[in-house]
Formats: C-alpha cells, structure tokens, sequence
C-alpha cells in the first residue's frame, strides 16, 4: 500500500517508509526508490537503492538493466558490467544488454571484449543500425578487417546510403601495407572483397572525394600491373578531382587550394604514368592532354586569386604553384614526343 502511495505522489517518503514497515526485506520498495532517484538524475543514491533490491530477490532483469543504466551514466563501468552480465544470464538473447556491455568494455579500452561481446549482439537483432556501426568500428579496431567489410555492406542494406570515410582510408591502408588482420591473416588476401565494397559504395555515394581518392589508392594509384586496374584508377582520381573543384569558389580558400593542387600534381603524375604503358599514340596523347587542361586550369585559378603568392601564408602554395608548372611542362613535353613517334 505504502509502495502504491509513492507510485501515486512520487514521494520518496512512502518507499522509505515500507522499507522500515518490511523490516528491510521489500525488494519493491528499494526497486522503486531507486527508479524514481534515477528519473531524477541522482544515479549513486539509485544505485544503492538497486543493489539492496537485488540483495533480496536477484532475478528481477529490468532491476538488473536499470542498475546497469544508472552506472552506465555515472561510468562506474565495472559495476555496469556485472549488472548487464546478470541480464544475460537471465534474458540470454536481449541485444539491449549486449550492445550496452560492449559500451562498457569499450569505455575501459577492453577492445577485444568489446568485439566479442558486439558480435552477439548482432546475433540478437541482426537489423540494428547501431548496433552495426559500434561493430564496425570496433571491428576496424582490432584488425578484423573481414567483419570491418562485411559490417560496411550490411550498413548498406540497413541504409540504403552509408559512408565512414576514416574507416575506408583505414581498410585501404590495411590491404595496400599488407597489415596482419586479429585473424592471423594478411589484410591483402582482403583486397578483392574492399574492391569490391568501393564498387557497391562509389555507386551509390558518388559525390564523396575522399572516397574515390581511397579507391584510387587502392587500385595502385597507376602503380599496378594490372592495365585495367591503372585505367580505373585514373577514372577515380579523376573523379575524387572533380568532386573537389566542383563548387566554382574553390580557389578562393587556401586551405581548399592547397588540398586541390596538391591533389592535381598527384593526378598528373598519374596521367604520365599510365601514359607510358600506353602502346597507343592517341590513346597516350588523350590522357596527357587531360592532364594538360587540368594543372592549366588550377594553375590559372590559383594564380587569378592570390596573385604572385607575395604573402607569408602563402609560401607553400608558391611551392605548389612552381609543382603545378613543372608538372605542365613535363606533360607538354610527353604530348610532343608521342606525337612525333606517330608521324
């Protein structure tokens, strides 16, 4: 009755009181007193309050959860690791309290615990955004760059459209510096599989220059001696350029400047680069004069909106400005000899 009259007036007074009148021995009366001081923000008086409800009957999951919850919020992360163990001890197939637990290894830096933990979380709710994306990026973390893939196109699925370009750069570096995965094996025996997800996530999120950057990076950047590879990385570099230079006030911003030229030096050694495996004239000629109209076109912009690059700020754009005309000369240079090969 007295436990009713709190519900009623949200008075703490009448759960401390059948407290007293059970003689210490009402789980429900600690139960609720600890929910109402957690309603209120005030997680250390709830989480005494649980405890003492716990002590007398210990199979209450959501008394169990809401411990869990309150010391969640106050990062007593050791106790909520043992509230949410019990959870599922008691409610084996809850996603709510896997996902939670993971959230407390990863808090204490337990990465390897964390991992585990997210992987039965997805076994009991296969269709959670969330619970994908905490996976992902713990996966990421330790290495397991297998589930990192597979955590990218089931993000897909759940999202029609989904990007995390740090961790597209990671995998990328992962399988190009032929890193050891937490498995044992050689990110590189991952490569297909990455190729693959860039082909998925680059035709559905076009516009992301980052992204067909890493794929260029995957693809070799023009190094491989794969000749369909070495096409297709220029086709992204080409795009991952495009994307950047689209917004016509690119020139304007230093920083935005800088980033662009640098990346069109990076494209242009690229064009000469594949140029050079090209036993067609016109074919070679074609990429070289793409490369042309490119540095001109950054060149001339550039130049057009910071002048002789006279200020200190500037010095390495000066730098990059000198780059960007060597790189046209050499690309004039390359035009030249193969025509006169095609005479």
């Amino acid at each position: 009755m007295l436990c009713l009259l709190g519900d009623v007036t949200r008075n703490p007074e009448h759960y401390l009181k059948a407290w007293e009148v059970s003689n210490h021995k009402s789980a429900r009366a600690q139960r609720s007193l600890g929910r109402l001081y957690l309603d209120d923000e005030k997680y250390e008086e709830s989480i005494q309050c649980f405890e003492k409800s716990l002590e007398r009957n210990s199979l209450q999951y959501n008394t169990w959860f809401l411990l869990g919850f309150a010391a969640l919020k106050s990062e007593q992360y050791k106790v909520a690791i043992r509230a949410y163990r019990k959870c599922l001890t008691i409610e084996m197939d809850n996603f709510e309290s896997w996902n939670n637990l993971a959230h407390c290894h990863i808090k204490l830096k337990e990465k390897g615990k964390a991992h585990k933990t997210l992987q039965e979380a997805i076994k009991c709710n296969y269709e959670n955004e969330k619970v994908w994306e905490n996976f992902l990026f713990v996966a990421t973390d330790v290495g397991d760059f297998q589930s990192s893939i597979q955590a990218c196109h089931r993000l897909l699925d759940l999202k029609g459209k989904y990007v995390d370009e740090e961790i597209m750069n990671i995998l990328v570096t992962a399988v190009v510096n032929n890193i050891t995965g937490s498995d044992g094996v050689p990110a590189s025996k991952h490569r297909k599989k990455l190729q693959e997800l860039f082909g998925r996530l680059t035709s559905i999120v076009t516009g992301n220059a980052d992204v067909w950057r890493s794929y260029a990076r995957l693809l070799g950047d023009g190094h491989s001696s794969d000749q369909i590879d070495n096409d297709k990385a220029i086709q992204c570099l080409q795009k991952s350029h495009r994307c950047r230079t689209q917004n016509s006030d690119w020139s304007k911003d230093v920083e935005t400047c800088m980033v662009i030229m640098e990346q069109s030096i990076e494209l242009s050694k690229a064009y000469q680069l594949v140029s050079e495996s090209k036993t067609s004239h016109r074919e070679a000629i074609q990429l070289l004069s793409s490369a042309k109209l490119m540095l001109k076109t950054v060149h001339s912009n550039t130049k057009l909106q910071h002048g002789e690059f006279e200020n200190e700020g500037t010095t390495k754009m000066a730098g990059l400005q000198l780059q960007l005309e060597q790189e046209l000369q050499n690309v004039l240079t390359l035009i030249n000899k193969r025509k006169e090969q095609d005479v």
